[in-house]
């Protein structure tokens, strides 16, 4: 089975080959989506933000994270 890179390392690559070529068009992007991807987001979103078009707050949110970031992966890969 092929090793996978660290998430940021292959953030860092879908960047820069968008910023190198504006052209490109990515596909499969879902397969870069996971439960540490999520929390490292998380921790980098300011919590004190407006609330959403789903109307829920931060301490909401985060009062069910793991149970919140498992919905949502299962959620966009029916799509």
């Amino acid at each position: 089975m092929k090793e996978r890179k660290p998430v940021q390392t292959t953030l860092l690559g879908i960047a820069n080959k968008a910023k190198s070529d504006k052209r490109y068009r990515f596909r499969n992007l879902y397969r870069e989506l996971n439960e540490e991807l999520l929390l490292d987001s998380w921790r980098l979103l300011r919590k004190d933000a407006a609330l959403g078009v789903d109307r829920i707050s931060a301490a909401e949110y985060e009062a069910n994270l793991a149970e919140n970031d498992t919905c949502f992966l299962c959620n966009e890969r029916r799509r």
